[in-house]
């Protein structure tokens, strides 16, 4: 099943109102997730493993590469073992690049 995402990335001047905000329109907060994304050379689109403390997934996207919102059309598949897809996905494509996240927050907001 293919999802969509749209992408936006603001500024933020004042993160104790945004984080009162958040928590009085029930927000879950989920705990900070360092993590690993290895992207995958692929004949289009971007494929990505997503290694997390918090989340671990496979992800497909098609995005294109703009200034400001951007919408992103996604498959995604949670993975158990992200350590022997790795190693399949790399002997099978070979690494494209890794981006490594630490202290990001990862939230859901019902």
């Amino acid at each position: 099943m293919s999802w969509l995402n749209v992408e936006i990335k603001a500024k933020c001047k004042n993160a104790i109102f945004v984080r009162q905000y958040l928590l009085a329109n029930k927000a879950d907060f989920k705990g900070t997730d360092m993590q690993t994304d290895t992207y995958f050379n692929v004949p289009n689109g971007r494929l990505k493993l997503r290694e997390g403390n918090i989340e671990n997934n496979l992800i497909f996207y098609e995005r294109t590469n703009q200034a400001g919102p951007k919408n992103s059309h996604f498959n995604l598949l949670k993975v158990d073992n992200p350590v022997d897809i790795k190693e399949v996905l790399t002997k099978a494509n070979g690494i494209k690049a890794v981006v490594k996240k630490d202290g990001k927050f990862t939230i859901s907001v019902m």
